[in-house]
């Protein structure tokens, strides 16, 4: 089962929904996540489970495809149904200031960072994220905050929508850690890859904010899009980092505004990626006006993202 899937499922557990779910295969941190959160699910499609459940509304996965017994019978008892995508934005996204994390790689561990971040300056934000945060356990927060913080991926969201997921969060903020190859059993090219995403660019509002990796090649055409504020993290980017070196628990760099040194950040994690990854929720959280201090405190007691 995808992890996805399974966050979803246990955000809507622990906000008092009674929920199951069937797949053919569920494991690793998804199989632990539904085991927590004690949710039974059944390892077919035999649509029996969904006759037994009568469910009030389905939530279809983007794997299922025309021809699967559970699918078919949703579709001919005309039983309400969702994507995954539709039920993130109604259940997590709505009445909430949406901040969206895209991009190729790179937008789990940043988008996990930057609800850790609004976390721990006292902000209780609602998250929904493609992993499971080493630092709760889930993939998800159900906090009573005016943000959410969403991971937005570019791979279709269902059957029977095949726009990119993140569309359907009504980005305020975004972040776009990078566009690279990617997906391109559906894309076909990069250029196609890109155009997903200057339709992301293309719903952020003017009093919003978008974020981006100076380094990425597709920056300065993705700048042509936007009419919100922008603001660019990495090498000669408006937060860019220097002196990063080794230490015994991780890495530390300093961070600077322009021209302006911000004070030294550490961390745990490691890798050229992830002081990118930090400069990115860096970047964000700093446009949102929290304090040096409290995203500082944050980022050194992130503990990163398990492995799906």
């Amino acid at each position: 089962g995808g992890i996805a899937m399974a966050n979803i499922a246990c955000f809507l557990k622990k906000t008092g929904y009674l929920v199951s779910g069937s797949d053919l295969d569920t494991f690793g941190p998804s199989a632990v996540l539904l085991k927590k959160h004690e949710i039974k699910y059944f390892k077919d499609h035999n649509s029996i489970h969904i006759k037994k459940f009568k469910p009030d509304i389905v939530v279809i996965g983007n794997a299922i495809q025309r021809g699967n017994p559970a699918l078919e019978y949703v579709l001919d008892k005309q039983i309400p149904y969702r994507s995954m995508p539709e039920i993130v934005r109604e259940e997590i996204v709505k009445n909430k200031t949406s901040i969206v994390v895209a991009g190729t790689s790179g937008k789990t561990t940043t988008a996990a960072l930057l609800a850790w971040v609004l976390k721990g300056a006292g902000l209780k934000p609602a998250a929904f994220i493609g992993g499971i945060m080493k630092n709760t356990n889930t993939g998800f927060m159900a906090g009573s905050g005016k943000y959410a913080v969403v991971e937005g991926d570019e791979y279709n969201s269902s059957f029977f929508d095949l726009s990119p997921k993140f569309l359907h969060y009504s980005p305020y903020h975004d972040i776009i850690t990078n566009i690279q190859p990617d997906h391109l059993d559906i894309y076909g090219n990069i250029e196609n890859v890109f155009k997903a995403f200057q339709k992301l660019i293309r719903i952020i509002p003017e009093a919003g904010s978008l974020i981006l990796n100076n380094a990425n090649q597709y920056t300065s055409a993705a700048k042509k899009d936007s009419r919100s504020r922008i603001m660019t993290f990495g090498k000669n980017g408006d937060i860019w980092a220097n002196g990063i070196k080794l230490t015994p628990d991780g890495l530390s760099f300093i961070v600077f505004s322009g021209a302006r040194r911000l004070g030294e950040i550490k961390s745990r994690l490691l890798g050229k990626h992830n002081v990118e990854n930090m400069l990115a929720a860096f970047a964000l959280a700093f446009e949102l006006k929290i304090p040096f201090k409290k995203i500082a405190k944050a980022i050194t007691t992130f503990k990163g993202v398990k492995r799906r």
